[in-house]
């Protein structure tokens, strides 16, 4: 009777022992959980491109520290690769009106002659300009406390470039690589089997 009473007591106290291991696993378990999850969630998005550091074709930097929701065009050249890329504005320049939805926009004045005011009333947190026409205004619009982004088309190199910097400057770098790939396609169309011997001669103007 005496040896079934003490084997009886050892079983009960290894049963309770064990028990009381598992216990202390399963709690650091859950605090090494909380502590993984915890710096999970604090660690920063791999993905989050802003803030953004670019250069501008006016060679300029440029630093966007969130996503621009609110953007003015203030040259027609601006506005259209602004919108070739994906992007869209809350005010344009006189000039841009290419369509209903554009031309609808606030207008802020001429591509020669902008309204400081009228930008300021639109709260925008970024201005895309036009490099060759308006390098000058970059510090005047400096007041408005918008990045400032300049853009060129004096050659199709300055077309991608700018293309491929309004991409980076909204987060739509893929459309904006696709639209300049598929303009270099075009190039490359419509020169096939050209005679270069012959002279070429091409006139741009616009409305002013």
């Amino acid at each position: 009777m005496f040896k079934t009473r003490f084997f009886a007591v050892m079983f009960l106290m290894l049963v309770f022992v064990f028990a009381c291991n598992t216990g202390e696993d399963s709690v650091d378990n859950e605090k090494a959980t909380s502590i993984d999850t915890s710096m999970a969630t604090d660690a920063p998005s791999v993905d989050e491109p802003y803030p953004l550091a670019l250069t501008d074709l006016l060679g300029r930097q440029i630093e966007i520290n969130e996503e621009p929701k609110r953007i003015i065009g203030i040259s027609p050249t601006a506005m259209e690769m602004l919108y070739k890329v994906g992007g869209m504005a809350v005010g344009r320049d006189s000039g841009s009106k290419w369509e209903t939805s554009i031309e609808a926009l606030p207008s802020v004045g001429g591509a020669y002659n902008p309204n400081i005011e009228a930008i300021v009333e639109l709260t925008p947190d970024l201005i895309v300009i036009e490099a060759l026409t308006q390098g000058h205004m970059a510090d005047m619009l400096a007041s408005t406390r918008a990045p400032i982004v300049a853009v060129r088309a004096a050659s199709v190199k300055d077309v991608k470039d700018s293309l491929i910097l309004l991409g980076k400057a909204i987060d739509k770098e893929d459309k904006a690589e696709e639209v300049a790939a598929e303009m270099q396609d075009r190039i490359n169309v419509a020169v096939t089997g050209f005679d270069e011997s012959r002279n070429l001669l091409i006139l741009i103007s616009d409305a002013d």
